[in-house]
Formats: C-alpha cells, structure tokens, sequence
C-alpha cells in the first residue's frame, strides 16, 4: 500500500536527542540564577530577581500530557476536589513561544503581562492548584521552562497503548479539519498513512529540536519513554507520577486514590465519581489491519523502554 512518500520506520532510534535550548537567548535575566523554594504559606505569591514587580503564582502541579491518554477525565477529578483549584481552560502558557517572550520587558517579567496570561488565571486562597495543558510533554524547552518558574512542582504525566492513542488524535484532527480548526491553519494529507509518512519525515529528516515538532506529528506524541526521560532531567522522579489509562479503567478508585496521595490532598469519593463530557468523541476513522500493523511495530522498540522506565509489563500494549 502506498504512503505517499518513503516507508515509514518501524523504529525511532535514528531520531536525533534534542538539543537543550539556552533560554539566556530568550530571557537575559534567567542565566543560572535559581529562585527560592515555595514559601509554606497556602496561596503566597513568589519573587524572585528577574520577576521584577510580577508576581509567580503558586502552582503545584502540572498535568503535561500525553494527548488522547485520559488527561482530561484526570483534570476533571481534580477539579471537582474541593481543595484544588485548576483553570478553566488549557493555557499553553510555556509552550507558546509567542505568549511566553511576551511578557518579558529588559530581562524581566512584565507584571500586567504576566497577570493577563498567566497569573490572573490562579487563586490565591486554593489550598492546591494546578494546570492541564497536554502539550508540554512533548517539548524539553517546555518543561525547562516549568522548572525555572515552579521547581517545587509536581508532574502528572498519563499514557495510553500508543496504537490507541495514535487513532484517537487521528480522529481529532479529522474532526477539527471539518470544522476548519486546525491548529495555525495548518493542512494535513487526506490519508493516515500519508499523514504518518509526513510525520515521519517531519522526525527523521528535519532534525529540528523537540520543541519544534508540530503538534499534528501523531507519531512523536506516542514516544512516552524519550519524553518522560526528558522531563525527569528537570523533576526529581518523586515529584513525577506516571500513570497508565489501562489502570484508571481497570480500577478507577484505586488510580485516584495514589493521584490525591501523590499530590498531599484527602481521598474524595464525590471528586472520583465525576465524569467527563464525551460529546464531539465520535469516531469517524478506524484503523485498518495495515495502519495497526505498522503503528504496533513503529512503537515496539518504545514500548519496550517505557516498560523498562515503569519496572513492570504492559502485555496489552503488544497485541498485533
């Protein structure tokens, strides 16, 4: 069958390891400089040097993702807890490169800026807050950025079989393409394996950083264990917790149960029960026996490392 363009590898360990960004070159006034710890104080405000009259709002944790893995449903729970506090919508805060070097002025941090896209979406008086924007996990620059501005934080990461995964965001961009919404106004190939090809290419041959991968690229959304590796770089493994859908679904009181531990808040049977809004999931495209096929090889190599990283199986992410 054909892809429209060379055949797609059944492996990612030619993909170059992305190159660390310095964000000298996009804030001065960060160089090696590294801020206090978060005070005790439930809701105070930080300072630091380069923040200038801005104030860092506590945030302590952060859901990065992957897409299409149940971060959503994980936001909704921790929504409803009635100690934490989340914003309404996904910011893209420190993924934005756009938004993010918008709100320096001369090495620091304008404050009104800061406040309009950042800031101004926390509380004060929420004994725990976070945020959910899955597309961090896919960038280093990202994370480095998250740590610069809450080194306390902690770091919800969820996964999905990658097969699964990939169907679902296919699904998705099938839908915002009908709706003309795609992402920058991009344009996609009309077939998946077209599209994987392109994407594929996008990994292999443009060796461009992390960072810049689009986030259409369905294939490098499902390379967990790279990702996760890269984020521990900057995240003691204790405050990174790594969860896997199959678990959430197999025991969903047990899963939340080790989610409010990890996070230091009481079990809430009420938070538990609530579930997510699924209208505008239909799926338009199921994968056939050769797209499966060719996803479950592509990803053996990082399935087999993410197991690895986890120190147990994961069998039903191995079936054909």
């Amino acid at each position: 069958m054909s892809t429209g363009g060379p055949p797609l590898a059944t492996s990612h360990a030619a993909f170059p390891e992305p190159t660390r960004h310095d964000l000298a070159t996009l804030a001065p006034m960060f160089g090696s400089r590294r801020r206090r710890a978060s005070p005790p104080e439930t809701g105070r405000a930080l300072v630091d040097p380069w923040a200038g009259d801005a104030l860092i709002p506590r945030v302590d944790f952060f859901i990065v993702g992957a897409m299409k893995c149940g971060t959503t449903t994980l936001r909704r729970v921790l929504g409803a807890h009635p100690d934490v506090h989340l914003p309404d919508r996904e910011l893209h805060f420190f993924g934005n490169h756009e938004r993010y070097q918008s709100v320096w002025r001369d090495g620091q941090l304008d404050a009104e800026a800061l406040a309009e896209h950042y800031g101004g979406h926390f509380r004060t008086d929420a004994p725990v807050q976070g945020e959910k924007t899955p597309n961090y996990m896919i960038s280093s620059l990202t994370i480095e950025r998250i740590q610069r501005f809450h080194p306390e934080a902690k770091i919800l990461v969820m996964v999905r079989e990658p097969v699964s995964r990939a169907e679902s965001h296919w699904n998705h961009l099938l839908r915002q393409r009908s709706k003309g919404r795609m992402p920058g106004g991009l344009s996609m190939p009309e077939t998946l394996l077209d599209h994987l090809a392109e994407n594929r290419r996008e990994l292999e041959g443009s060796r461009r950083p992390d960072a810049e991968v689009r986030g259409t690229n369905i294939l490098h959304r499902g390379l967990y264990a790279g990702q996760i590796r890269r984020i521990q770089r900057f995240f003691p493994h204790d405050r990174v917790l790594i969860g896997v859908l199959d678990d959430l679904r197999d025991d969903r009181r047990t899963y939340f149960e080790r989610v409010f531990a990890f996070l230091g808040i009481a079990f809430d049977e009420a938070a538990v029960r609530t579930e997510r809004d699924r209208t505008g999931d239909e799926k338009v495209h199921r994968l056939s026996a050769d797209e499966r096929s060719l996803l479950s090889s592509y990803y053996a190599e990082s399935v087999t490392e993410l197991e690895s990283l986890l120190g147990r199986e994961l069998p039903n992410w191995r079936r054909p």
